[in-house]
C-alpha cells in the first residue's frame, strides 16, 4: 500500500537523484559507507567536544535543573552534587561568562519592561573562599 501511495506521488521505491536510496538523505551518516571514512568518528568527537565545553562552561544550568527537582530522598544529593560543582567551577572563573552576560539580559529587561516578569534563578551555593 505504501509503494502504491508512493508511486501515485511521483516517488520511486529505487535508487533516486544523487544515488541516494527512498528516504535517504546527504546528511545520513553510515558506519559501513566506505564514501564516508571517518565521518562517524569526526561526529563522535564533534559531539563529545560540546558536551565537555557545555559541563564546563554551563553549570548554572544543572544547578538550576537540580534546584528545580521536587525535593525527595533522592533530588537531595543530587541537589548538593549540582551545588558543589558550581562551587568547583566557580573557584576557577569558568561561570564568570555566563554570570556576566546574565547580568547584562537583567539590565536590559528591566529596562525595557521595567523589572515586571523578570525570571528568579535558583539560589546560587555561597562563593568557596
Amino acid at each position: 500500500m505504501t509503494e502504491e501511495r508512493d508511486q501515485d506521488a511521483g516517488l520511486s521505491a529505487g535508487p533516486v537523484e544523487h544515488g541516494l536510496e527512498h528516504g535517504m538523505s546527504p546528511v545520513d551518516v553510515t558506519i559501513t559507507d566506505p564514501a564516508q571514512p571517518g565521518a562517524v568518528r569526526w561526529m563522535t568527537s564533534v559531539m563529545g567536544v560540546g558536551g565537555v565545553l557545555l559541563l564546563l562552561f554551563n553549570a548554572t544550568a544543572l544547578h538550576n535543573a537540580a534546584h528545580d527537582l521536587s525535593p525527595t530522598p533522592w533530588s537531595e544529593p543530587v541537589t548538593a552534587a549540582a551545588d558543589r560543582y558550581y562551587a568547583a567551577l566557580d573557584s576557577v572563573g569558568l561561570n564568570r561568562p555566563l554570570l556576566t552576560l546574565r547580568g547584562l539580559w537583567d539590565v536590559a529587561e528591566n529596562a525595557t519592561f521595567g523589572g515586571k516578569g523578570a525570571r528568579k534563578p535558583a539560589p546560587l551555593p555561597p562563593k568557596s573562599e
